[in-house]
């Protein structure tokens, strides 16, 4: 087992070099990555499970931060309210100078993550879930200048 404390305050992933094992870290538990046997490295399998679930939960365990912030900021707020608040946020986006842009797709961020939580939704699995779709589609780009799926 790597020698630090399972239960640590944050997420992180690190390569315990002395005995070739990868370990990750999430908030009050600890995942270790198991060698492949006789071969001394780790599974690369099995790390990409690790990495998307430490990722999943990293993603997870914020929108539920960012839930408890809203509701204690917004209590009684609606699905239409938070539509509009999102829209609002785009509408910034669009008009932002490129140095604020990251601050704008911030607050987009944020809407969309604290909606996840109240939904209940795995929103770690639902993006991996999405990219396997969108990467095996055929894309194509329209008069207008933006993309869609073709299949």
């Amino acid at each position: 087992m790597h020698g630090r404390n399972p239960k640590v305050e944050k997420s992180e992933m690190s390569r315990d070099d002395a005995d070739g094992k990868v370990v990750g870290f999430l908030p009050g538990q600890t995942i270790q990555m198991f060698e492949t046997p006789g071969e001394g490295e780790p599974d690369p399998e099995m790390r990409e499970a690790l990495i998307n679930r430490i990722q999943g939960n990293d993603i997870n365990l914020l929108a539920q931060q960012i839930n408890r912030w809203a509701n204690e900021q917004f209590p009684g707020r609606t699905r239409s309210g938070m539509f509009l608040k999102l829209y609002s946020e785009i509408g910034e986006l669009v008009d932002a100078k490129p140095e604020d842009e990251a601050m704008e797709m911030a607050d987009i961020f944020i809407m969309l993550l604290d909606y996840a939580a109240i939904k209940g939704t795995d929103l770690g699995w639902a993006i991996r879930a999405k990219m396997d779709i969108n990467m095996k589609r055929e894309w194509m780009k329209t008069p207008a200048g933006n993309w869609r799926h073709v299949k």
